[in-house]
């Protein structure tokens, strides 16, 4: 269930100019996955991006919490990874001459599996908000995933829900950076996925809701606030 929490986006924006292609954007971001807090902030001007996570404790243990930041600079071909606390950084120049690196050639066995259907649902309750200065449309979201016995994990469901409101906003920051390929995986299992949607109604950037995870008997395995 993990692996859904890099989906969240969030909850306090600011924007301090109107300009979409070159406006200085800052997205603070505020999840609470079964208590535990989470905080997430990212700035991008121009052609850098700043990105810091901060877990929510104590004050006091806040004071031993590690509080690192990455910063990728694109004018400048590389990332830094910057321990503010510790006046510390290091790094790592981005890999442009990757292209030219040839991963070794093997072969492999793919195993043929079952099918994974993905339904994927949007409804649009027709509520309509101001929120930091932007109209927020009020949808539900319901994703289903069911796999085959034959699948390659076996057969399964799982449901998630968000229930939550959304704007039309984007602070999107492309940075291309070349890597290497990556050398062939060990034989392996690929199942054929199917997507299934309802709904035309766009999603856009979530400032509020929360999201429901469940397990194959239907029962709630974790919640995430936004």
């Amino acid at each position: 269930m993990n692996k859904f929490i890099n989906l969240i986006l969030s909850a306090v924006i600011i924007v301090s100019a109107s300009s979409a292609l070159f406006a200085d954007v800052k997205i603070k971001q505020r999840v609470t996955v079964e208590g535990q807090g989470m905080e997430q902030t990212r700035m991008v001007k121009g052609a850098r991006e700043r990105r810091e996570t901060k877990i929510v404790v104590s004050e006091e243990a806040g004071d031993f919490m590690p509080n690192i930041a990455t910063i990728t600079q694109c004018d400048l071909r590389r990332t830094l990874q910057v321990n503010d606390r510790k006046k510390l950084y290091t790094a790592d120049p981005f890999n442009d001459d990757a292209s030219s690196v040839s991963a070794p050639k093997t072969v492999t066995k793919t195993i043929k599996g079952g099918t994974v259907t993905i339904t994927y649902t949007i409804t649009d309750t027709g509520e309509r908000r101001e929120m930091f200065g932007l109209t927020a449309r009020h949808l539900k979201v319901l994703q289903i995933i069911e796999s085959s016995a034959d699948s390659c994990g076996g057969a399964g469901k799982s449901k998630m829900e968000t229930d939550g409101w959304y704007a039309d906003f984007s602070a999107d920051f492309n940075c291309p950076i070349d890597t290497p390929d990556a050398p062939p995986s060990k034989p392996d299992c690929r199942d054929r996925v199917i997507y299934k949607r309802s709904g035309t109604m766009k999603l856009g950037f979530l400032l509020d809701g929360t999201m429901k995870m469940f397990d194959s008997k239907g029962t709630v395995a974790s919640t995430i606030r936004t």
